[in-house]
């Protein structure tokens, strides 16, 4: 239920702020015929026209942000977080003393982002981990399918048998790149987060192998350097 309330209030403060942009470019003729076309309350949309805040913006003014201001931070670290570019700390309070500049205010403490974090529960604090751009490609269901419809067929056009099978599996990581930072993902996330890179640098990699036939049957590990 807290969570419908929260969504039904995200999109009365939503209607309101279109109905005072739409007034303001001349849309609506009053105040009263943009209420209604919006079927918002007439009071309430002449209150934020003279600069009365919501409930839920009206906090304690110790807070450097607004409720809704931290609602839509929360939000872009987690757009961030799909797009597989999880912020680190240092950006979240980058982020926020921009705000805090434009208002003319000191930038925020190097302890709030962490209990701004740790007070959300939408968000935490996880070490993430470097996934090259080529393989984030490659997660593509119908690239997957394609592969192991091409191994299918390349077993049955060889008569390849379950002894000369191997299932590779390989770690590296990129030289003059860190291997894992510590940034902010979503809460519910069980996994770590990956963090895309170009994949233009130089790796270090480690191969080895197994055989589908025997877990005794393996080939010697290759060390690979590229560039």
């Amino acid at each position: 239920m807290p969570q419908q309330r929260h969504a039904n209030t995200t999109n009365q403060e939503g209607k309101i702020d279109l109905a005072l942009l739409k007034y303001k470019n001349n849309e609506f003729s009053s105040l009263r015929r943009a209420a209604k076309a919006f079927k918002i309350p007439k009071s309430t949309l002449i209150d934020r026209y003279n600069g009365i805040c919501s409930k839920p913006d009206l906090r304690n003014p110790r807070h450097n942000l607004t409720l809704t201001e931290e609602q839509t931070l929360v939000q872009y670290i987690l757009n961030l977080n799909s797009r597989g570019f999880a912020p680190q700390l240092c950006e979240v309070e980058d982020m926020v003393n921009k705000l805090m500049s434009a208002r003319g205010r000191k930038p925020v403490g190097k302890k709030w982002t962490t209990r701004f974090v740790t007070r959300s529960d939408k968000i935490k604090i996880s070490f993430n981990r470097p996934k090259d751009r080529q393989r984030v490609l490659q997660e593509d269901p119908e690239v997957i399918s394609a592969c192991f419809k091409l191994v299918e067929e390349t077993i049955a056009k060889y008569g390849i048998l379950d002894k000369d099978i191997h299932n590779f599996n390989e770690t590296g990581f990129q030289i003059g790149v860190i291997g894992s930072m510590k940034v902010v993902t979503g809460s519910k996330r069980r996994t770590r987060p990956d963090l895309i890179q170009p994949g233009d640098r130089e790796w270090v990699t480690v191969i080895q192998s197994i055989s589908l036939y025997s877990a005794d049957t393996y080939l010697r590990t290759f060390h690979v350097i590229l560039d």
